[in-house]
């Protein structure tokens, strides 16, 4: 038994919107490789704001896009990072990788995602 792997776009929506979505002492996993946006909810004040929601919070810029300013193809910084979510999934720890593409469709989350399905046959995912 593991927990569920979710994944979430940040655009358009409020912290507090995804914590309706997501279960309580969920882990939002901020796989932006700086976690920094144009709006502030999901800039500086993030961590607090999701925490203050119930959930927990990690910046994991290990799975950012090392080319997520020059839009070639996607470079995760460090896939092998992916062990520290397979271990927060196997507590049975819902996570959600969180950016702030809000489609999946090319956003560098998915490869991040697609590894972690690989590592963990059976992994139930969901889209926010």
């Amino acid at each position: 038994m593991t927990g569920t792997l979710y994944h979430l776009g940040y655009a358009g929506r409020r912290p507090a919107d995804v914590a309706d979505l997501l279960p309580v002492r969920a882990l939002v996993a901020d796989v932006r490789l700086r976690a920094w946006s144009g709006d502030p909810a999901w800039s500086v004040r993030l961590h607090g704001l999701v925490k203050a929601q119930g959930l927990g919070y990690r910046h994991e810029p290990r799975h950012g896009n090392l080319n997520y300013r020059t839009g070639g193809l996607v470079a995760i910084a460090d896939i092998e990072a992916i062990r520290d979510v397979v271990d927060q999934l196997a507590q049975v720890r819902d996570v959600a990788l969180g950016c702030a593409c809000r489609k999946p469709e090319g956003c560098h989350r998915m490869v991040p995602l697609e590894a972690l399905c690989e590592a963990m046959p059976g992994l139930v995912v969901a889209a926010l």
